[in-house]
């Protein structure tokens, strides 16, 4: 919280959701209202060497555009329920005079088009389907007979007169033009109940002045929000987590894996990349060293780049003491589990070595353990480097599923402490 003040968090940042990230750990999500408002604050968090404090921006705000008595802005109210009419009444402070008091626009985050508002129904026929509960981001225009909106992800959404035709770039400037958050190829004009594609990447970046198109009195002129283009980082690398790859010219898996920092125990023989359903394999210490380029890969939004950890072994479970082990290829599963500590905890049950393998599979393979109350070691399984071997205790009412999530949180935790 020292840190966040420090920094001097701006009006809209959402001091409910403030995320630390820290190497090796999931994320923490923390309530710091109470830093600005009468609430409890949580106990200190100490902050460490490498930590990553993100502040969102505040987005639980509701907009009002066009003919109303006062457009602005008003933060959603926490527990608490608002209506379309309730915005433009409460908000906008009634229509204005010249309101198209028929119709309504909607536009919602998520939504490919705006949710069209009847008014008329909803006024005079007391349709109350029509009156919408409002969710954080959306906005309602409500529109002026003979007007242009640009509404959306532009600078200063805007409503203006015009008796002539207005130019898509006139619009655009009127408006204070794209931010950053502009999909400039997915645009739409709506007009007369229909959506229009226009293509502004092709007008505005490549100057083809063929969709330059006029607006019209009464159209709208819709931005829509880009995909975030992102891919995400695990593993062995000192830094993982989302990355935006959006202004990047250059997403070989090479060069962003260096940027990256690899561990002394990252496995760059074989960087794992799941790509939807496709999976992809690239061996970056081959290319180091040859400079061979031929099997690097470009990376795309929505890429999880996974760097194993070559040299540990995790064992979990009913143990003494469970937790994260040096890998040595001359260590049996024996050794492993003597170290591990089993005694009097092994039980009737099988344990098992968990691996993942290349092609991003997992694998599963069983260990007797009743072999060792007869003096008999599984010597056909060889424990390799990212193992996870897993002793479940004597009466397991369990799944195997739900232990390997509980004993990785506690690794994780004395991993923590180790460092």
């Amino acid at each position: 919280r020292d840190a966040v003040l420090v920094a001097q968090p701006q009006e809209r940042a959402d001091l409910s959701r403030v995320m630390l990230s820290r190497q090796n750990e999931q994320a923490q999500q923390l309530d710091l209202r109470g830093l600005r408002v009468d609430l409890p604050i949580p106990d200190p968090v100490l902050v460490r060497y490498n930590d990553v404090i993100y502040v969102p921006r505040l987005d639980s705000v509701v907009t009002v555009l066009g003919e109303v008595q006062q457009p602005g802005t008003i933060v959603l109210p926490e527990h608490e329920t608002l209506t379309v009419l309730e915005a433009i009444g409460k908000l906008g402070q009634g229509f204005g005079e010249r309101a198209d008091t028929n119709s309504a626009l909607l536009l919602r985050q998520g939504l490919t088009e705006p949710i069209r508002i009847d008014l008329h129904a909803l006024l005079r026929g007391g349709d109350i389907s029509q009156n919408h509960q409002l969710k954080a981001g959306d906005v309602i225009l409500v529109q002026k007979a003979e007007e242009i909106a640009v509404v959306g992800q532009v600078n200063t959404p805007v409503v203006f007169y015009s008796s002539e035709p207005v130019k898509l770039t006139d619009a655009i400037i009127r408006a204070g033009g794209f931010n950053a958050e502009s999909d400039l190829a997915n645009a739409t004009v709506f007009r007369d109940g229909q959506y229009i594609p226009v293509d502004l990447h092709s007008l505005w970046r490549d100057g083809e002045m063929r969709h330059n198109i006029a607006l019209n009195s009464g159209d709208t002129l819709i931005i829509p929000e880009k995909a975030p283009e992102e891919i995400v980082l695990l593993g062995a690398l000192e830094h993982t987590g989302p990355l935006s790859i959006s202004n990047m010219r250059d997403t070989s898996l090479l060069k962003i894996i260096s940027v990256a920092k690899p561990t002394v125990q990252a496995d760059l023989r074989s960087v794992q990349v799941y790509r939807g359903d496709t999976h992809l394999t690239a061996d970056l210490k081959t290319m180091e060293k040859t400079g061979d380029m031929a099997g690097d890969i470009q990376l795309q939004a929505g890429d999880v780049v996974m760097v194993k950890d070559a040299l540990k072994v995790y064992v979990i479970g009913a143990v003494g003491n469970p937790g994260i082990y040096p890998y040595d290829p001359d260590l049996s599963l024996f050794d492993y589990i003597t170290q591990a500590g089993l005694g009097q905890t092994v039980g009737s049950q099988v344990g098992s070595v968990v691996r993942t393998k290349d092609d991003g599979a997992t694998e599963v393979i069983n260990i007797d353990l009743s072999q060792l109350r007869a003096g008999l070691l599984p010597t056909d399984v060889v424990v390799e480097a990212g193992d996870i071997l897993y002793f479940p205790p004597v009466k397991q009412r369990k799944s195997f599923w739900d232990y390997m999530r509980e004993n990785l949180w506690v690794l994780s935790l004395i991993n923590i402490l180790r460092d």
